[in-house]
């Protein structure tokens, strides 16, 4: 599980290692596909999905604002990965052998953490490559 909370605030390769490396960035427009801040919704929301998948009984997390700075939405993100972390952390150990259904098969919870943990990775890498892309050239970043 340490893993999947690094995705988010690891130093290097993480969403909040993206937005360092980036802090004058502008992350564009979350409600268009492709954008650095539509990555970071959709971290936040495909993680909310699969934490349901495999916790249906965990508490609804709060909205967050489409306006939302992306370091809000990184907290968001942070503050329910630790909730599930904790509710995980909770259960009994034969409790913890759960089969999850997703994506049309059936897996353990280390196959669905190693999943969440890829998913947010693959997006914060790439926020730092958008915001590459888009930062205007000879710009100190």
């Amino acid at each position: 599980m340490h893993l999947l909370r690094a995705a988010v605030d690891h130093p290097w390769e993480s969403v909040v290692g993206a937005l360092k490396q980036n802090p004058r960035a502008d992350l564009g427009d979350p409600t268009q596909p492709g954008t650095g801040a539509w990555h970071l919704r959709h971290m936040l929301e495909t993680f909310r999905h699969h934490a349901a998948t495999v916790s249906p009984e965990l508490e609804p997390w709060p909205a967050v604002p489409f306006d939302a700075s992306p370091y809000a939405v990184a907290d968001a993100l942070m503050t329910d990965i630790d909730q599930f972390v904790a509710w995980w952390a909770s259960r009994p150990p034969q409790s913890q052998q759960v089969r999850v259904h997703y994506g049309g098969r059936v897996m353990d919870l280390s196959e669905m953490v190693g999943i969440m943990t890829r998913h947010i990775t693959w997006h914060a890498a790439a926020v730092h490559y958008w915001c590459r892309w888009k930062m205007p050239t000879g710009e100190a970043r």
